[in-house]
């Protein structure tokens, strides 16, 4: 799991996008994201968006694809993060 983090106005929570990155050999790819929302917001962390991501294989550098990662900009955009 990993979290991508914006700063918010001194006031308010910080939002995140919470992205959990699974292989096919985890079985509950859903639960395990819902833990990850729920950790990430018992900390006071707002999740303005989240998803469980297959991964084909893990690239060291980004550890997701930089395909995945141009998706997720129009949705930080959407959100004013």
């Amino acid at each position: 799991m990993f979290v991508i983090e914006f700063e918010a106005a001194k006031n308010k929570k910080t939002k995140v996008c919470v992205v959990f990155p699974f292989t096919n050999t985890d079985v509950d790819s859903g639960y395990r994201l819902q833990e990850a929302i729920g950790l990430a917001q018992a900390i006071n962390l707002e999740v303005v968006y989240s998803e469980a991501v297959r991964l084909r294989e893990i690239r060291p550098a980004l550890y997701v694809g930089k395909g995945f990662l141009e998706n997720l900009r129009p949705v930080i955009e959407a959100e004013k993060v």
